[in-house]
């Protein structure tokens, strides 16, 4: 007579942050361990050709950078915005951050005052 032998799955992890925290952060991550080498190494394969991909991949330009440097750029156009950087390409193409006070010489808090500022007097 053939057994009829039924497997239950196991019941979901149970999510718990650690003992004496308060912090979501803090959460007891332990239940995702697993030891397979082969499944890491598989998925640490998988997620340097993601990097790799997302790295060719060319972003669109902000539609508020566009704007500034269809105007003149930022040499030319007062920003009055509570942005503090703007997404600029580099001499290589590639998009990086920059500081909107870096060129102004003032503090992030003072900025868009700098920036009312160049405008009134003209520079802007």
């Amino acid at each position: 007579p053939a057994s009829s032998s039924t497997t239950k799955a196991a019941p979901p992890p149970v999510r718990r942050p650690l003992a004496g925290s308060d912090d979501e952060a803090a959460e007891d991550l332990s239940w995702a361990q697993h030891g397979n080498v082969a499944d890491i190494k598989r998925l640490q394969r998988l997620r340097r050709q993601l990097f790799r991909k997302l790295r060719s991949l060319r972003m669109p330009s902000n539609p508020l950078d566009n704007i500034i440097h269809e105007l003149g750029g930022p040499d030319a156009v007062a920003e009055l915005t509570g942005r503090k950087g703007r997404l600029v390409r580099d001499e290589e193409g590639r998009t990086v951050y920059k500081r909107r006070n870096v060129d102004l010489g003032c503090s992030m808090e003072r900025i868009n005052l700098a920036e009312k500022q160049a405008f009134m007097d003209g520079r802007k």
